[in-house]
């Protein structure tokens, strides 16, 4: 049943287009215009099924490509079959049909033209350079690593000030009077940047100097009794954990350039209409 699935997921734009759009020109790839199989002499070629597979969801495309591409093959007929009809019946006359295929075409357009674009304006280098200025900003920002107790009232957390300054261990005060989730581990909050605190406590958290305790801090949570235990410089993820988001950060860059200077460019008229009346009939 898993095999069959993949009959009903090659998405219907990808196959509308098989066999709607005009033949490639002569500097096509010759290897992509050899006709794998023909449907009352009508042909099917290997980009065809190329573009088929492609549009599959990745898991499934390299057994598509090996040892179901009969079966993708098979499909492809099938369309070929409906289109073969859909022309006997003068389908693509049909105003319907040609408002579709129009808007699926402008679509199939506007994806070219973006990927031409993004080839152009986006390369590798471009991206370590962007992935290199992050980092160095990370490396002018720190993280520290610190203890809290999470006291109800300030009196409770003045009265644990006074203990740990007459000598009471704080990781045992925090166990036994924190309310927070961290009390059973001494208060230890682990490594942290300045933005994952909410300011209160990390504009306190982040002047203390190694070991110092600070007074009652109040927060939405409570009041906090904080303790520095560590600085260290912010580390940033590898390059290649970040590539693929920031290219398509890149590629949201580009395309709202684009579009703003097409639209500057652009005679764009509306016509005076009621789009929700228009819309609601059929």
């Amino acid at each position: 049943m898993r095999y069959l699935k993949i009959y009903v997921i090659i998405p219907i734009f990808t196959l509308i287009l098989v066999f709607c759009l005009p033949p490639k020109n002569a500097n096509s790839d010759n290897s992509n215009e050899t006709v794998i199989a023909d449907v009352d002499g009508n042909p099917i070629t290997l980009a065809e099924l190329r573009l088929a597979i492609n549009s599959l969801p990745v898991d499934y495309q390299q057994m598509a490509k090996t040892s179901m591409s009969q079966m993708m093959l098979q499909q492809l007929i099938d369309l070929k079959l409906f289109s073969v009809k859909a022309d006997v019946e003068n389908i693509t006359n049909k105003i319907s049909y040609r408002t579709e295929l129009k808007f699926l075409v402008d679509q199939l357009k506007r994806e070219h033209y973006l990927r031409l674009l993004y080839a152009q304006k986006i390369t590798k280098d471009l991206i370590r350079d962007r992935y290199e200025l992050l980092i160095a900003q990370l490396v002018n920002d720190e993280e520290i690593r610190a203890r809290h107790i999470l006291l109800e009232t300030i009196e409770e957390a003045e009265a644990v000030v006074a203990q740990l300054n007459n000598g009471a261990d704080f990781s045992q005060l925090a166990a036994e009077k924190s309310l927070g989730p961290t009390a059973s581990n001494g208060g230890d909050l682990g490594f942290f940047s300045r933005e994952s605190m909410v300011p209160e406590f990390s504009n306190i958290a982040f002047l203390l100097d190694l070991g110092e305790v600070s007074k009652p801090v109040k927060t939405k949570f409570g009041w906090h009794v904080i303790k520095l235990e560590e600085r260290r410089a912010r580390e940033g993820p590898d390059f290649d954990l970040v590539e693929g988001e920031l290219r398509e950060e890149m590629q949201r860059t580009v395309m709202t350039e684009a579009l703003v200077d097409a639209r500057k460019n652009a005679s764009i008229n509306f016509r005076e209409v009621n789009l929700p009346d228009l819309l609601s009939k059929e």
